[in-house]
């Protein structure tokens, strides 16, 4: 069998690659590996080893795959359904169901492809339909967090003799009941539910998994990387936070609890009022016994289990972007790190590297949480049109002042400007993801320049589809 290469790159990287393959191996790009994670074959590809050094592009991170050639693998379509099971998406406009009410407003799930394809599924309500969906994330989510875990153990045992990095089988089964759990906890409303999150946790492991070294192959790792490249517990516990940020999200904003005199927002002082409610949830969850296993696979020192509580805690947190004290508190961090001088700090260089790893967190938490408005067109306008019927159920439910379809055109080019955009740019400006960088700004700024044009064309269609099933609630 020839060697073969595959790359979306130059034609210089395509070279490099099929010169460094091997027979028998397929050989991809980081590039092409994204393209198979976010299509839910992620499960195919092992990092290469050693590096392949490109001319004119340094050290570059490829994998090796091996397909799995089985009809029926539980990970196929996975994460595809994340996008091709649309909530409301182009294609795809369910009506409501006949008798619901205009406080029930209900989005309508596509069935998912294998329910489609395979009769022995029989016939789905829309229920069932989510709840396939939901399953299949479940085990996908596993699958990932899985292998993150296999790598913090890995490191934990690093330099023992004939140690054994093999997880047993308890901690993939507590695992599984873990997130089934959480998923469990998710509500069922448009926007913040578990398949959302999962999609989250997906491009928050994409941008993890994208920080590289910038400097050669013998370059300091913790000065060019600031330690993130080779701390596998951060790297899943970024993965983790994402999964759990939005558990029992309520589906109205922080000020709205506040308003209401919530009791969570009474429990929590009026500050980050869900973020808190969902760290408490999957943290008490954790320390439930039945997950004894999975915490020893986890952290098995105590050091370890207050550092991994702390990087939990600080990456929700982060998700929350409408506290003004916490954003001027990041702003400030952020500039004295990495816009200072050297000579513009006490501190040591040590903790001037944690401080900016922290700060990289913080910022690829909230990269992930809109991820979707740094990613392709379609995929944007599927997550953007689930958030705006989110909020206009709360609108129909009284729990929300003026209707999303009033501001929505003209508050979604602010939200570019003055989050998505800037968001972006510190993914640049920290230096870690090399390329990637000016991929997730570029993305963000071609979006914002797409809705600007079709904005408003989109949200007059919205609001018509909106009359419509009043009209067929109504019986019109």
């Amino acid at each position: 069998m020839t060697q073969l290469c595959i790359s979306f790159s130059l034609n210089q990287t395509a070279a490099r690659m099929e010169s460094t393959g091997q027979r028998g191996m397929v050989q991809v790009s980081q590039a092409t590996a994204d393209l198979l994670e976010e299509a839910g074959k992620g499960h195919w590809m092992t990092p290469r080893e050693n590096v392949v050094v490109a001319k004119g592009k340094g050290e570059m991170k490829t994998y090796w795959i091996k397909p799995r050639d089985v009809v029926g693998d539980e990970g196929d379509d996975q994460m595809a359904m994340i996008e091709e099971g649309s909530v409301a998406s182009e294609g795809s406009q369910g009506r409501l169901a006949k008798g619901q009410t205009g406080q029930s407003f209900r989005v309508m799930f596509r069935r998912p492809r294998a329910a489609r394809a395979s009769s022995r599924w029989g016939t789905l309500s829309l229920e069932d339909t989510v709840g396939v969906k939901n399953a299949r994330l479940v085990d996908w989510n596993v699958d990932q967090m899985h292998s993150l875990i296999e790598n913090v153990v890995m490191k934990r045992r690093e330099g023992q003799s004939n140690a054994n990095v093999k997880l047993s089988p308890s901690v993939r089964a507590q695992l599984h009941d873990y997130v089934s759990k959480i998923e469990s906890l998710y509500r069922d409303i448009p926007f913040h539910n578990f398949e959302h999150a999962s999609h989250v946790s997906m491009s928050v492991n994409k941008l993890m998994k994208r920080i590289v070294y910038q400097e050669g192959p013998k370059a300091d790792v913790r000065r060019t990387t600031f330690g993130l490249s080779e701390d596998p517990l951060a790297h899943f516990a970024v993965v983790f936070s994402a999964l759990i940020a939005d558990v029992d999200h309520r589906g109205v904003p922080n000020e709205q609890l506040v308003k209401e005199r919530d009791g969570l927002a009474i429990r929590y002082k009026n500050k980050s009022v869900a973020e808190q409610n969902s760290i408490k949830l999957a943290w008490e969850t954790l320390k439930e016994d039945q997950y004894e296993d999975l915490r020893g696979a986890i952290y098995e020192e105590e050091a370890d289990r207050y550092r991994f509580r702390q990087l939990v805690a600080n990456a929700v947190m982060a998700t929350d972007i409408k506290e003004p004290k916490l954003q001027a508190v990041r702003k400030k961090r952020w500039n004295s790190v990495f816009r200072a001088s050297s000579n513009d700090t006490e501190a040591g260089e040590d903790e001037v590297e944690d401080r900016k790893a922290k700060l990289v967190i913080e910022h690829i938490m909230q990269a992930g949480n809109v991820a979707h408005t740094m990613q392709h067109w379609s995929i944007f306008l599927k997550w953007n049109e689930c958030l705006y019927l989110e909020m206009f159920q709360a609108f129909k439910n009284g729990r929300a002042d003026e209707d999303p379809s009033v501001y929505w055109y003209e508050d979604e080019l602010r939200f570019f400007d003055n989050h998505v955009i800037p968001v972006a740019k510190k993914l640049k400006e920290c230096g870690v993801f090399g390329d990637s960088g000016d991929e997730y700004l570029t993305l963000a700024e071609q979006n914002r320049n797409e809705w600007e044009i079709k904005g408003k064309g989109i949200c007059m269609e919205r609001i018509e589809k909106a009359n419509e099933n009043e009209r067929f609630i109504d019986g019109s």
